[in-house]
């Protein structure tokens, strides 16, 4: 089971991505500061670190320049913002990984896979999320037709109207 810290103040987005991950077998462990991030990785060191750059305490790239060099070494990171990112601190911090908000949840799950090596496991039932409805597992959403738009019914055949 791959170990993840996920680190964003926002409950619904820790509710999306950790029920995801959890769903597509990975451990989560959550915290909403830097603070909180800090605490968790002297605990258990997880094999990546999902980081929203914008936190209330400090911010991700200052949570990165605290960590001791070893913990920055073997702790691979996405980082993700609402906001574009310097390229100047993704220069500096190297993370194995960069994300805008709002992004697809299969982008973060690959980026996961590709640092920790972890085998895609798929999510064998719906997941419910709590104020947005149910969500089908992803992957179940695979082989359905894409919806143009001009096409004039689900398989996608143009319209007469131009």
């Amino acid at each position: 089971m791959t170990r993840v810290l996920l680190v964003d103040d926002e409950p619904a987005i820790v509710a999306v991505l950790s029920t995801t991950l959890r769903a597509h077998g990975c451990a989560v462990r959550t915290a909403a500061s830097a603070q909180d991030a800090m605490l968790a990785l002297a605990e258990e060191v997880p094999e990546v670190m999902l980081l929203d750059i914008n936190l209330p305490d400090l911010t991700g790239w200052e949570l990165l320049r605290r960590l001791a060099p070893r913990d920055r070494e073997r702790v691979p990171v996405i980082v993700f913002s609402a906001s574009p990112l310097a390229p100047s601190r993704v220069e500096e911090f190297h993370p194995a990984g960069v994300l805008t908000k709002p992004f697809p949840v299969d982008a973060l799950l690959r980026l996961v896979r590709e640092v920790t090596g972890m085998r895609e496991e798929r999510a064998e039932e719906v997941v419910e999320m709590p104020d947005l409805g149910r969500v089908p597992p992803t992957d179940s959403l695979k082989g359905l037709p894409e919806v143009t738009p001009h096409s004039s019914s689900i398989t996608g055949k143009e319209s007469s109207h131009g």
